[in-house]
């Protein structure tokens, strides 16, 4: 579900880790349930999908991230 804070205001802390879920599960419940934080990347209302691909989600990721 996309119900975690939006990637683009996140705010970097000094150790972080970055967890990818597959595109049909996600993240399982116990390491969800371990998080501090929940982050989602919101599309454009013009794009296509029901998910980004999970390759494009971690490339996104680590921009932000550095």
């Amino acid at each position: 579900a996309m119900n975690g804070s939006d990637i683009s205001e996140l705010k970097q802390k000094e150790k972080s880790i970055i967890v990818l879920g597959n595109e049909g599960n996600g993240v399982c419940n116990e390491i969800l349930d371990k998080s501090q934080e929940i982050i989602t990347i919101k599309k454009s209302i013009n794009s296509q999908g029901e998910s980004l691909n999970v390759a494009n989600a971690c490339a996104i990721a680590l921009f932000y991230f550095t």
